[in-house]
């Protein structure tokens, strides 16, 4: 299915507010031009990332590590938009999110149709209603 939409998953790092050499690990989401970030609540050292590569410098294995942990989430947040792509429904760029952090949006609970409304309502309310003459 062709999709007109547009994606980009980013990778940033903010300075820790507290200590001077710490930075925080976050992912920028856009679709559409509309973004979010996420806090992967990793922190790394502010001179070893690498903007330009969204990767942290270096060959220990802990570096190893996060540079797959960066990966991954960038392969889930891309995995996530492409099943939503493929259901053909619109979708949002908080929806990504919400997907990735394990929350579901109040638009897929509360989104149903009129005829099913009605048949809930029909089915509570049953009992209330005496029987015709």
């Amino acid at each position: 299915m062709k999709s007109n939409n547009t994606f980009s998953v980013d990778f940033i790092v903010r300075k820790s507010r507290y200590e001077k050499q710490i930075a925080y690990l976050f992912a920028r989401i856009t679709v559409n031009g509309i973004s979010r970030e996420i806090s992967l609540k990793q922190k790394m050292n502010e001179g070893d990332w690498d903007s330009h590569k969204e990767q942290i410098r270096g060959k220990r294995t802990d570096v190893q590590a996060m540079n797959n942990f960066i990966d991954n989430v960038r392969f889930m947040l891309t995995e996530i938009y492409r099943d939503l792509v493929d259901k053909g429904t619109p979708f949002s760029v908080d929806q990504i999110k919400d997907t990735y952090l394990g929350r579901q949006s109040p638009k897929e609970t509360d989104c149903r149709g009129i005829i099913e409304l009605f048949q809930y309502h029909n089915d509570t309310q049953k009992h209330l209603l005496a029987a015709g003459l």
